[in-house]
């Protein structure tokens, strides 16, 4: 059997939202109603959508989040706890790939690396993953130094 490849940011991102999601007992409705609360016009098969596990999308869901989107996460997710009468507060990091790697764009950031970009501190690229080829994958894109 081949290596598992390393999950896209979107697809961690995904994943880390329909957790979220399942952990706080929140519907696929109740996210979709606090996005809609901040202006956006998001369904119940938006939500879906963005957390759907589409193989021929690259295990992505089939809408991406837009990075407006993903920096208002906590804002809909607060709105949403909200609705049961469970105010809680979400932060950016609550939504932090806890994979051990990503790719972003076909760079692959170690765990520490992506926490501190979410952050917003600086890097160094030698901190990076590999560029190498792993069998059975196309190699990642060098870091531009």
């Amino acid at each position: 059997m081949g290596e598992e490849a390393v999950p896209t940011l979107d697809r961690a991102l995904a994943t880390r939202m329909a957790h979220l999601r399942a952990r706080e007992s929140l519907t696929l409705d109740d996210v979709a109603t606090g996005a809609r609360s901040l202006g956006l016009a998001w369904t119940r098969a938006t939500v879906w959508a963005i957390e759907k596990v589409d193989v021929r999308s690259g295990g992505r869901g089939t809408k991406r989040l837009s990075v407006g989107e993903f920096l208002l996460l906590p804002m809909i997710f607060e709105r949403a706890s909200a609705i049961h009468h469970r105010p809680r507060t979400f932060t950016l990091d609550d939504f932090r790939p806890r994979d051990d790697e990503v790719s972003i764009a076909g760079v692959v950031i170690p765990r520490g690396a992506v926490q501190a970009l979410m952050r917003g501190s600086s890097i160094n690229p030698d901190l990076l993953g590999h560029t190498e080829p792993r069998v059975g994958r196309a190699p990642e894109k060098p870091l531009a130094r």
